[in-house]
């Protein structure tokens, strides 16, 4: 456990440098204030997810540690900010990991929602990781490349696996295929074939 949290916390922290980054680069904010003589006043220069989000972490972390801190060393004060929090976190990792099992268990947990957000937040386009695609049965097939305007039977499927350009796995009474190679065949893409499971 003493090597999971030293690795999470090295993945915060280049997370929260990366955000850090960002705290002062990009379009001016929208929200600036007024001054006494009705024009707009200065706007500062940043995002304010940025800042929002990671104040935000940086008070659940803290949380964290001061509950930690009165089992293991009490005597240094420690500020709300991520540097020193996950510093410390990595020192002490190892007594960290000898604390009940439900303490741990939720620090882990902490640490990797920190990493999803700061993901989300850094990386906003990055692709959804999707598991492997399902089974269908033909009639489900056949339906899908009508959408597409391509006509199949299940009978041309079968003769498809057959042929070794798609693959099918039996189940129970049905053939099961998977919708992208059948479509990329009717396309005239080259299939890429699982391997079956």
């Amino acid at each position: 456990m003493e090597q999971t949290i030293r690795t999470l916390v090295r993945k915060l922290e280049v997370r929260f440098t990366l955000a850090e980054s960002l705290k002062t680069v990009g379009a001016a904010r929208a929200e600036r204030p007024m001054n006494t003589s009705g024009r707009l006043g200065p706007s500062s220069p940043g995002r304010d997810d940025v800042m929002n989000l990671t104040v935000e972490l940086e008070l659940r972390l803290f949380e964290f540690v001061c509950d930690a801190k009165r089992f293991i060393t009490p005597a240094r004060i420690i500020p709300k900010n991520w540097e020193p929090l996950l510093a410390w976190l990595s020192f002490h990792s190892a007594g960290l990991a000898e604390l009940e099992e439900e303490y741990v268990a939720g620090l882990v947990d902490e640490l990797r929602y920190q990493i999803k957000k700061l993901d989300k937040l850094l990386n906003p386009d990055a692709p959804l990781k999707l598991g492997s695609e399902p089974w269908r049965p033909a009639g489900h097939i056949v339906a899908a490349a009508a959408a597409y305007g391509f006509r199949v039977t299940p009978g041309q499927l079968r003769q498809l696996v057959f042929r070794g350009v798609i693959d099918s796995r039996p189940g129970g009474a049905r053939n099961l295929y998977r919708a992208s190679q059948v479509l990329a065949y009717l396309r005239g893409e080259p299939t890429e074939k699982d391997t079956p499971q």
